[in-house]
């Protein structure tokens, strides 16, 4: 027990020592550095020492304790905006301006601003208070209010209203934001992608219609623009280049064109008949006449536009004949009923279907039954079967019926049926154009697919029935056998033009000869002025007077196939004088040599060659006597008679241009 208070009483003893050294060390309550330090008088002399100390040394005064607070301010007030991420230092004031005292730091909102020893820091957007306490419990406080100088205010949109964009073309939009500072990122998003999808701010035309496109900010501002999406090739109207009712002739043809708007329309066209069995109208606007009466023909675009037009078919016998404008190929192949007439035309020096190459007899369809029209042949076949035998020759037309020579009994020409040619230029077939073997395979040889068919029912041509053959007879007095007439319809010439001088010569020669395996034999020359040019009969031309010819090179075959070949003959250049320029140390150099010569020969330069007044020569200078006469010189023009006359070198010009077919 005695161990037990002695040792308490250690204890007790050593923590009063400690409580008494530490109240001597610590410094006087409520002084801080912000605030006013007031410092004790010192007084030296006899007097006390220290605190209530008496002795012959200096003497201090006891320090004076500074004032606590009244009241703090801050030296921001109401409401302070801090950019997000910055710093600000608030400062107290004290009244009275000598008070010390601590402080304490308080934010409303941390999650917004903190605060520590003054300094505030923008943590969000948004606002807080900031507060500072006194050690007496003084308070002053500030809002400070965060922002994000980055964050905008605003968006808009370089284009506005209702914008149109071209189907299938792209339109960039551009978003300002505001202030000047924002800074963000961008979603695009369209109201109708299947119309106008964008990325980017790049607006894609998908299809006809409205779509709102629109542009939001990170914070939510938005900007809207609406994009009509229109088709610039969507005709808005069309017409035809014909109007009221048109008469066209039976077997022949009418080209109608529609035109569309606006100018940058683009549309597949149909074409439609209301009676086909009138007229008939073919996808590039081609009116094949077929019988006599009225038909409306309507052409159509994609969007359902349409025009209108009558068609008027009459049959007098006298119709011109009217092809498609892209129609290029060599023959017309026209059928008269009445007169059971086919007629090969082909085009005359102005493009016009005049031209009768060959007229054959054919036979047509009992009881009506060969349909008139506008045809072409779509199919060809060296032999046809039929129920009663083998046709040779045999042309498919596209209303299905034949243009094919007699009936045989097989696939001999040889094997003739006699009653089915006799009966050629009459009714006498299903609905095929039964005619002679020379028809037969002069179309099968010289008509492509394609070719035009015109059947029509009242004549224009005519020609005589075939002579009948006998009943034992085997075979078609017409039938070409292995020789048929094939006509050559195109080829060029080598040289294509000629440019020549009188008395020289060139040989023209055909080349590209179309078809190859015509049996056209040799060409005819001719020449549109004999007093320029000559052309022999083997196509020697001559160029005989200068001027310009044309030498014509025709097929020597009844289609007559001619090749224009343009000549010019022109006379040689003459040879003009010309003059090579001397330098000026050339000329003295020449001048110095002359003089020597002169001198020499004991004669001066004015004996020898007489100056022009009015031209100046440098003194004691003279061209030598044997250049003298080389020298020219014209004193109108300031020529210092330093230039040599010099012949002019005649250029050889030769062209040759090759006509393509």
């Amino acid at each position: 027990m005695k161990r037990s208070y002695k040792l308490f009483a250690l204890i007790l003893t050593l923590l009063l020592l400690l409580a008494a050294w530490a109240a001597a060390e610590a410094p006087t309550a409520g002084v801080e550095t912000t605030g006013t330090e007031v410092t004790g008088t010192e007084t030296t002399g006899s007097g006390t020492t220290g605190s209530g100390t008496t002795g012959s040394g200096t003497t201090e005064t006891p320090a004076a304790v500074p004032p606590a607070p009244t009241a703090v301010a801050l030296d921001h007030t109401g409401t302070v905006k801090l950019p997000l991420g910055d710093a600000l230092t608030l400062t107290p004031v004290l009244t009275p301006a000598d008070a010390q005292t601590t402080y304490t730091w308080k934010s409303s909102k941390k999650s917004v601003a903190t605060v520590s020893g003054g300094v505030v820091k923008g943590k969000k957007t948004g606002t807080a208070t900031i507060t500072v306490t006194t050690a007496n419990k003084k308070k002053a406080s500030v809002k400070i209010r965060v922002y994000d100088p980055y964050l905008p205010s605003g968006v808009k949109l370089d284009q506005t209203g209702t914008v149109k964009l071209p189907l299938g073309e792209q339109l960039t939009l551009t978003a300002a934001l505001s202030p000047e500072t924002a800074r963000s990122k961008l979603k695009w998003a369209s109201s109708s992608k299947r119309i106008a999808s964008v990325s980017g701010g790049v607006v894609k035309a998908k299809k006809v219609g409205t779509a709102t496109i629109t542009v939001t900010t990170r914070n939510k501002k938005k900007a809207r623009v609406k994009i009509k999406v229109y088709d610039p090739y969507k005709p808005t109207s069309v017409a035809l280049d014909r109007s009221g009712t048109q008469t066209v002739f039976a077997g022949s043809g009418l080209q109608l064109t529609a035109t569309m708007k606006p100018d940058t329309a683009r549309s597949t066209l149909k074409w439609k008949s209301s009676n086909k069995k009138v007229a008939i109208v073919n996808q590039n606007g081609f009116v094949g006449a077929q019988a006599p009466g009225t038909a409306t023909i309507t052409v159509t675009t994609r969007n359902k536009k349409t025009a209108k037009i009558k068609v008027k078919v009459v049959d007098d016998g006298s119709q011109p004949i009217v092809m498609p404008d892209d129609y290029n190929l060599p023959y017309v192949i026209y059928t008269c009923k009445n007169t059971h007439t086919i007629a090969i035309l082909a085009r005359d020096d102005n493009g016009e279907w005049t031209r009768v190459i060959r007229l054959f007899p054919t036979g047509t369809g009992r009881n009506n039954a060969t349909d008139v029209g506008f045809y072409t042949i779509v199919k060809k076949e060296r032999w046809h079967k039929w129920g009663s035998g083998y046709s040779p020759f045999a042309n498919k037309l596209s209303v299905g019926i034949y243009l094919h020579g007699p009936i045989y009994k097989s696939k001999n020409q040889n094997a003739i049926r006699p009653n089915y040619y006799n009966c050629i230029g009459t009714d006498c077939s299903s609905g095929c154009l039964r005619t002679v073997c020379g028809c037969a395979a002069w179309v099968y040889y010289n008509c492509p697919v394609g070719t035009g068919v015109i059947i029509a029912q009242n004549s224009r041509f005519s020609t005589s029935r075939p002579k009948k053959i006998g009943k034992k007879a085997t075979k078609d007095p017409t039938d070409p056998g292995d020789n048929p007439e094939i006509l050559v319809t195109g080829f060029s010439v080598d040289p294509g033009a000629l440019t020549l001088e009188p008395g020289a010569t060139r040989t023209l020669t055909p080349a590209g000869i179309s078809p190859s395996n015509t049996s056209t034999r040799g060409f005819k020359y001719s020449s549109s002025d004999a007093g320029v040019a000559t052309v022999s009969a083997d196509g020697v031309v001559t160029a005989v007077g200068t001027g310009e010819a044309v030498i014509s090179v025709t097929a020597a075959d009844d289609f007559k196939c001619t090749v224009k070949v343009p000549v010019t003959v022109s006379a040689p250049e003459t040879a003009q004088p010309g003059t090579v320029e001397m330098t000026e140390a050339a000329a003295q150099e020449e001048a110095v040599d002359a003089q020597a010569a002169f001198a020499d020969a004991g004669a001066t330069p004015e004996e020898e060659m007489p100056v022009p007044e009015d031209v100046d020569v440098p003194e004691d200078t003279v061209a030598p006597e044997e250049i003298s006469a080389d020298l020219v010189y014209d004193v109108e023009a300031g020529d210092d008679g330093l230039s040599m006359a010099a012949e002019a070198v005649p250029e050889e010009m030769t062209e040759i241009v090759v006509d393509g077919e």
